[in-house]
């Protein structure tokens, strides 16, 4: 049986790392060539496929957000079957507990950019053997369309597609607040009317109907994105 060349290579740290990190093998040839590391494209892809498994190497220090199939193609703009076949190839990590959320939008995301990079270099090259007013075209081409994408996430990002990780944070305080209030004001709403009753049946009435008109305002996305918010106010009453 043949040998690994990277398992038995003295820089196999580094190239599992260029692996966990999403890189495909074009872009990890580059990386290693600029250190003056000469190996061949077939040997990391042996590596990868026979002898590399992403779920054993990770870090877990490495941030991961785990997400649905659908959801990951439509942030990487690629269709499941593109997400699926990377994720088989050991370019994207997925979760092992069954749920339908089982791809590492992290490692899509790096591996997406390690495509992209490899294009770039593809490009570059190309563009070497053109002559100055032709590269000079293409670059203003390239920063064009990379301006059309730019104002094409954030009209994405205005009519809803997208949400700022910020964003999100935000509306998050909202909740747990608003949800802290209608908690904290709940004795001071309901002690009045419980105060000398006796009857199990009307005070579990009593607390049934304060609850779900907490339920029926927490459902109201309004009160998480209303910046004079009023929840303070319960907790007073």
């Amino acid at each position: 049986m043949t040998r690994c060349k990277v398992c038995e290579h003295k820089d196999r740290e580094l190239i599992e790392s260029l692996m966990i990190q999403g890189y495909n093998s074009n872009v990890i040839l580059k990386k290693l060539a600029e250190k003056g590391i000469d190996i061949a494209h077939h040997t990391i892809e042996n590596h990868r496929n026979n002898h590399f498994k992403l779920s054993d190497k990770e870090d877990d220090s490495t941030p991961r957000l785990f997400l649905s199939i659908n959801q990951v193609a439509l942030l990487l703009d690629v269709t499941t079957r593109t997400i699926k076949n990377y994720a088989d190839s050991g370019n994207i990590l997925t979760s092992s507990n069954g749920k339908q959320n089982d791809y590492d939008v992290i490692s899509a995301l790096l591996y997406k950019i390690s495509l992209l990079e490899e294009k770039i270099t593809q490009l570059d090259l190309k563009s070497k053997e053109k002559s100055s007013y032709q590269r000079i075209q293409d670059a203003k081409l390239k920063k064009a369309e990379l301006e059309a994408e730019r104002l094409e996430f954030l009209l994405g990002v205005e009519k809803g597609k997208y949400v700022i990780a910020d964003e999100i944070g935000k509306a998050w305080d909202k909740i747990i607040l608003t949800i802290k209030y209608k908690l904290l004001a709940l004795p001071n709403n309901l002690s009045p009317q419980l105060i000398n009753r006796d009857d199990p049946n009307k005070i579990y009435v009593i607390l049934e109907k304060y609850v779900y008109e907490i339920l029926e305002v927490l459902s109201d996305p309004r009160c998480y994105y209303n910046d004079n918010d009023d929840t303070e106010d319960d907790s007073d009453e």
